[in-house]
């Protein structure tokens, strides 16, 4: 009996993946595609691949269905992740990291044949932060409604507070 039980909960396990139900808005198996394409990625050290396999799984996981979109919203969108990628809009960011990007693999290639100057490229660091927008990252699906109305709340709340940077 004891086996048995041990065998069906694996089998239950490997179906899911995590062993909650596909439809559990926290479950990996929700990703699973763009999970094992990240992992390859991953393995094979290919920066852009794992870039956008990161950008697909967090579309996916993040944006839809909308259910599962006003989870995230509500338990892991903060006003504190609204305000960090306004103000790496503000900033500027990725130009700045890929600048320095720039610098530190030019001067590596100098040091070392083997060093691939475009370790990453300006294009897959936007597409790596953007993962982080979910206002934009979830652009044209049902998901959005949730981050913009976040968003809106917690500018709004900001706005009431007169700090800038």
């Amino acid at each position: 009996w004891y086996q048995r039980r041990v065998r069906e909960a694996v089998v239950s396990t490997q179906s899911t993946g995590d062993g909650a139900s596909k439809k559990d808005c926290t479950a990996y198996t929700r990703v699973e595609k763009q999970l094992a394409k990240y992992f390859k990625a991953f393995q094979s050290e290919d920066m852009s691949g794992l870039i956008n396999a990161q950008y697909e799984m967090s579309k996916k996981g993040m944006c839809e269905p909308k259910k599962c979109a006003k989870y995230q919203a509500k338990n892991f969108y903060s006003c504190c992740s609204v305000e960090g990628v306004d103000l790496a809009a503000e900033h500027e960011l990725g130009e700045n990291i890929g600048n320095i990007l720039d610098n530190a693999m030019s001067l590596l290639s100098t040091l070392s044949e083997d060093v691939e100057e475009n370790l990453v490229s300006r294009e897959d660091l936007q597409t790596y932060l953007s993962t982080f927008d979910f206002e934009t990252l979830c652009e044209g699906k049902k998901g959005l409604k949730e981050y913009k109305k976040k968003g809106k709340q917690c500018r709004k709340q900001r706005s009431e507070y007169e700090y800038g940077y």
